[in-house]
C-alpha cells in the first residue's frame, strides 16, 4: 500500500486552496476557479487600468465623499448648537458676558 501524503491544491488563480490526502506520487486536481474568482479578477484588471494601488484596501470616491459630507454636517450642527446656546445665554441671562456681576 503506497504512503499518504497530504498535498495543497489551488484554482488557477490561486484565490482558493484546499489541502487533500493523496497516495504518494498521485497528482491532485485543481480546483476550479468559482464566480468569486472571477470578481477578484474583474477588479484588479479594472484597478490597473485606473491606476489603483492596491484594490483589496481601495474605499472609492463616493464613500470617502459621503464620509467627507457626513463631518462636515457633524460640524455645522455642533457650530449652530453652540451659538443657539449662547444666544440662550445671553437672553437668560444678561450678565454672563460682565463676569457674572
Amino acid at each position: 500500500m503506497p504512503a499518504l501524503v497530504r498535498r495543497t491544491v489551488r484554482c488557477p488563480c490561486g484565490r482558493r486552496s484546499s489541502t487533500v490526502v493523496l497516495a504518494e506520487g498521485q497528482e491532485p486536481l485543481p480546483l476550479p476557479c468559482t464566480a468569486e474568482c472571477e470578481r477578484h479578477k474583474r477588479r484588479a484588471r479594472l484597478a490597473d487600468a485606473f491606476g489603483v494601488p492596491d484594490p483589496e484596501h481601495y474605499v472609492p470616491v463616493q464613500v470617502r465623499s459621503t464620509r467627507t459630507q457626513c463631518a462636515v454636517l457633524w460640524l455645522a450642527m455642533q457650530v449652530c448648537c453652540l451659538s443657539a446656546l449662547s444666544a440662550y445665554t445671553a437672553r437668560t441671562n444678561p450678565h454672563h458676558l460682565c463676569g457674572g456681576r
